[in-house]
């Protein structure tokens, strides 16, 4: 059978299968409505709390009923598809990807989860950093570093947690090789030279330096530090004493650490209640990738997803936490998972020098690019308003600082 129809099939079996993560609702009911709002008010310059939503979340969910709801999911589910079938290509079986969102959807807690624009969007921006990661490890190199650092950046314009991950990678590969200064200059510097359009509207709105989400995971901060497993409903600074303000992330941070450090135990206890709590989520997909990253370990692919997954656990696990919040994670142990008897049967594989795999990987890096040009365009006009409107903007944030 010809490379190109077997990609092509398993790219068809895969979308088939992922139907249950399709349809329904998944998430917060009340977060595409929220999300749509913010997105509205950047697109249309007008006065909101814009700053508390990272930007492509929020102008990608107000530009998403302008399309029929029956062609959005399919996007959003061919989207997905693509990247698996991809994903799995250079991890070295094609066919796994199929077998990787049956595994994905095996887990109750995963259904609907592309049903939800602002999840599916973040598992799709999470699928994307997968799949540079694993071109980059088949094939080092300016290129694949500077389309991994486009996909890191594309993901922090819509969630914050892998702005630390460059750096570990970095220190992980320099126990094997030692990274060219080129390349870890893009992959360090790439991501924070997407933001700087977002931080300067951010400063035009607050007078200070605000990369990431301002307010979004305060009350998630306030119920980890406190020992939560969850987090809750409610206004988070009733749990606070009254020097610390929550919308000063100096103020809660220096707060947060200082619980942390007085009660270790309290924290000890949960993050692993938290971590348990995710493993239980996907128990097959995570106790599979486990089997497979064992048997992979010498396979740098492998290892890089692997850690990339490690790294969306542990980052969650520090925090008070929603299902949710650990769909990425399932999704990239499903495709580590499903890898497993082919390893077993016939040990690594995979080539980042595929036709199939360089097309989609370029697609994708084309789209990406695409994507955060427009958004940090409207950032920036949304900046350049008058001192007045953005002033005004920044006063209505008290609403949300409770979400």
């Amino acid at each position: 059978m010809p490379k190109a129809l077997t990609w092509l099939l398993a790219g068809l079996a895969t979308y088939a299968a992922l139907a249950p993560l399709s349809t329904g609702q998944g998430g917060d009911d009340r977060g595409p409505a929220h999300y749509r709002a913010l997105g509205d008010a950047l697109l249309k310059v007008e006065p909101a709390p814009v700053s508390y939503r990272m930007p492509l979340a929020t102008v990608s969910a107000a530009l998403a009923p302008r399309l029929p709801p029956g062609d959005w999911d399919f996007l959003r589910r061919a989207a997905a598809a693509v990247l698996l079938t991809a994903l799995a290509g250079l991890l070295g079986g094609v066919w796994s990807a199929p077998a990787a969102a049956l595994l994905w959807c095996l887990s109750p807690f995963a259904r609907g989860a592309l049903g939800d624009h602002a999840q599916a969007l973040y598992v799709l921006a999470v699928l994307a950093v997968a799949l540079a990661l694993a071109r980059r490890a088949r094939d080092p190199g300016t290129e694949t570093s500077a389309s991994l650092a486009l996909a890191l950046g594309a993901s922090l314009l819509v969630r914050s947690p892998l702005f630390l991950f460059a750096p570990l990678l970095l220190a992980v590969e320099s126990r094997r090789r030692r990274p060219s200064r080129l390349d870890a200059a893009l992959l360090l510097l790439g991501p924070l030279l997407l933001l700087l359009p977002w931080a300067w509207m951010n400063w035009r709105l607050h007078g200070r330096v605000i990369l990431f989400e301002h307010g979004a995971g305060s009350a998630n901060l306030v119920a980890g530090a406190l020992g939560f497993l969850g987090t809750f409903e409610g206004d988070a600074r009733a749990l606070l004493p009254a020097d610390v303000e929550i919308d000063r992330s100096a103020s809660l941070l220096v707060w947060a650490l200082g619980e942390v450090l007085g009660h270790p135990l309290r924290t000890a206890g949960a993050v692993f209640s938290r971590l348990a709590f995710a493993l239980k989520l996907a128990p097959a997909a995570f106790l599979l990738a486990g089997a497979a990253v064992w048997r992979g370990r010498k396979d740098p692919a492998v290892t890089a997803v692997a850690l990339l997954a490690g790294y969306l656990l542990a980052i969650h696990v520090l925090l008070a936490v929603q299902e949710n919040y650990f769909l990425p994670a399932a999704a990239l142990a499903a495709a580590l998972g499903a890898d497993l008897g082919r390893r077993l049967l016939s040990g690594p594989g995979g080539n980042a020098q595929s036709p199939e795999a360089r097309r989609v990987a370029r697609a994708a890096t084309a789209l990406t690019a695409t994507a955060c040009l427009a958004v940090l365009t409207v950032c920036a006009r949304y900046g350049l308003a008058s001192p007045r409107h953005v002033m005004a903007a920044a006063s209505e944030l008290t609403p949300f600082v409770e979400r």
